[in-house]
């Protein structure tokens, strides 16, 4: 028994030692990631590919469009908190008026998500705003 155990230790060493390698040779700038200023950089400019734009709440003036650039697809969003998915006690239709039991997308195990315990984005829809880019 001794034998897989050692050869085990073996590739889980090297495979440590590999990893560590890694992250030393790795310049900080390329392990850090892009900053804020260098995000904001690439979406100065908009090429748009959506057919129409978008109002950020119900009812309001469709201004935000949804641009790309390279393979990235971005869009200038506000920030509501949205409350719908699986019912807890700070997430339900007392505390939210617009509450949804289900949303669109679900867990890998095909449930609703639990939005005070899973933080997600909400992105639009397909609509006749929406480009087949």
């Amino acid at each position: 028994m001794r034998r897989p155990v050692l050869a085990l230790a073996s590739v889980a060493l090297t495979l440590v030692a590999t990893a560590a390698y890694a992250l030393t040779s790795t310049s900080p700038a390329l392990a850090a990631g892009p900053t804020a200023a260098q995000l904001l950089a690439k979406t100065a400019t908009c090429s748009q590919v959506s057919n129409g734009k978008y109002a950020t709440d119900d009812g309001g003036a469709e201004t935000v469009a949804i641009c790309k650039n390279g393979s990235a697809y971005f869009w200038t969003a506000d920030m509501d908190i949205d409350c719908d998915g699986i019912s807890t006690s700070r997430c339900n239709a007392s505390t939210d008026p617009w509450y949804q039991a289900q949303t669109s997308f679900t867990t890998s195990t095909g449930a609703y998500f639990t939005s005070d315990v899973t933080r997600y984005f909400v992105v639009p829809l397909p609509s006749s705003h929406s480009s087949r880019r």
